[in-house]
């Protein structure tokens, strides 16, 4: 699918190898220009962290007391934040190969709306066209930008071992980048568990 990506100051639309085929046309490909761009995803409220904000940034035993981060929240919590987001892909890229009334109850665990019925259109999109995803994606998320319910991660994932397959001929159809911008928001539901909200594809390099 064709996405506006960045190329220096400019912007322009190319066509560039799909993330994984399903979820590259379900995560919301907007972008703009500017240095804003990798933040594009964060939600109101809270305040951005530069550096970006890790489990080991801080002590496990105490807070997280800068106001860069908003609210204060545990480190323990931050670790689930990231946890849930490399849940998110594990899920996501393994869904194409289970029974199709496996996959709500699977990705409602890892994802929230709207990006949950996003989801379930474009798997039921790439079966219709006969095709399967394969791989994996390695991912690298930083927490950006955090409040109480909401948290936004930038990554540079290398998604060059995944893509999709024909299913009939097991023939590689699509591949994904080595360096591949992602942004996502996640959202903390009522069960104190963080699922992906939104998800943005940025530019087309990182």
């Amino acid at each position: 699918m064709p996405l506006p990506v960045r190329s220096g100051r400019f912007c322009r639309r190319v066509r560039r190898p799909l993330l994984v085929g399903w979820i590259a046309a379900a995560v919301l490909a907007q972008v703009g220009c500017g240095d804003a761009d990798y933040q594009s995803a964060a939600p109101p409220g809270g305040s951005v962290a530069p550096g970006g904000v890790t489990p080991a940034s801080a002590s496990a035993s105490t807070p997280v007391a800068s106001p860069t981060m908003g609210p204060l929240l545990a480190p323990a919590e931050t670790a689930r934040m990231l946890a849930s987001y490399r849940q998110f892909w594990a899920v996501v890229t393994t869904a194409s190969q289970t029974p199709p009334s496996s996959w709500r109850r699977a990705l409602s665990a890892v994802s929230a709306e709207p990006l949950l019925s996003q989801l379930l259109d474009g798997l039921i999109e790439q079966t219709r066209k006969g095709l399967v995803d394969y791989g994996t994606i390695t991912v690298h998320p930083r927490i950006v930008r955090v409040d109480a319910r909401h948290a936004s991660i930038v990554d540079c994932q290398d998604a060059s071992r995944s893509g999709t397959l024909e299913t009939d001929t097991g023939v590689a159809k699509t591949v994904g980048s080595a360096r591949t911008p992602f942004s996502a928001v996640l959202i903390r539901g009522a069960d104190g568990r963080w699922r992906l909200s939104e998800g943005r594809l940025l530019g087309d390099s990182c």
